[in-house]
């Protein structure tokens, strides 16, 4: 296995340094996409918690729960 690995690595190298450049600036690329994705998920997700917070606020103050 060695032995296929040493023959092998000559191809592989010129292949990185040949490509490097495409496959680097592709996974940026996809990266940047998954981090926007997951902030707006994120964001989306904080937002509708704030907003149940607020409504559960106002339901217990309506009921009178709130005040003594």
């Amino acid at each position: 296995m060695y032995v296929k690995y040493c023959e092998n690595k000559p191809k592989s190298e010129f292949i990185v340094a040949e490509y490097i450049d495409t496959v680097f600036s592709v996974s940026v690329s996809h990266l940047l996409v998954t981090m926007c994705v997951y902030g707006v998920v994120f964001a989306i997700f904080l937002l509708d918690s704030m907003v149940d917070g607020m409504f559960l606020l106002n339901r217990l103050l309506d009921d009178g729960v709130g005040s003594h």
